[in-house]
């Protein structure tokens, strides 16, 4: 699966060159497929209930240089998060939406605290 994945980077890599992205701006777009395929994998392969534990247990999101663990959050992306996880169970057809969301409130950039409890990106 490791493999697949990496074959379909070096492709959408090859795409980006080809199509005379700049090079600054191939890393940004790099990037937001990637954000896009962990979701679209997320979203495929385990329940919404296998998420929310995931997510409770600090178990995901796994990449720790972009996202900051659930237990290091501030008190309202963490309320954001559970929201968002709760509303998944009630409406699944805006899960990928919601995923969006939670992905969102658990980026690096979007907190103040990470750096004190979470010791960068350990």
């Amino acid at each position: 699966m490791e493999g697949a994945i990496q074959l379909k980077k070096h492709i959408l890599l090859d795409f980006v060159k080809s199509v005379g992205l700049k090079q600054e701006n191939q890393k940004e777009w790099m990037e937001q497929v990637n954000h896009w395929s962990m979701m679209k994998m997320i979203i495929k392969s385990m329940s919404w209930r296998n998420l929310h534990k995931g997510i409770v247990a600090d178990e995901l999101p796994q990449d720790r240089t972009k996202y900051v663990r659930f237990t290091n959050l501030t008190s309202i992306n963490k309320r954001m998060v559970l929201y968002y996880l709760r509303r998944g169970y009630e409406r699944p057809d805006l899960r990928k939406r919601l995923l969006n969301g939670i992905l969102e409130e658990m980026l690096r950039s979007s907190n103040a605290r990470y750096d004190i409890e979470d010791g960068g990106n350990q």
